[in-house]
């Protein structure tokens, strides 16, 4: 029989489901929830800590330099993707699907 799983995800929820050929119904398998990649649920924009990156106060060089800055919640929805994928990988190991 033929499986496909239907992912469908945006950066704070996904589902999971799946679809038999027989009758096409979706069953859901699974639902995940991310609520820390929110960007409300990180540090709020003008809070200075130390996640803003380093400062080189002076170096020898002209003014200040300073690492780039990644935010905070698309660190999490890296995260929440990574979370993702290792799940659909299980199943691939699992031999669960046929199709995604």
């Amino acid at each position: 029989m033929d499986t496909t799983w239907v992912l469908v995800a945006n950066g704070e929820r996904a589902r999971c489901f799946e679809r038999r050929t027989e009758d096409h119904a979706l069953i859901e398998l699974a639902d995940f929830v991310h609520p820390q990649s929110h960007p409300s649920s990180t540090t709020a924009a003008g809070d200075v800590s130390g996640d803003a990156g380093k400062g080189h106060g002076r170096t020898g060089h002209a003014g200040t330099q300073f690492e780039p800055h990644t935010e905070a919640h698309a660190k999490e929805r890296g995260n929440f993707a990574t979370q993702l994928a290792n799940y659909l990988n299980q199943g691939v190991n699992d031999h669960q699907f046929n199709q995604l």
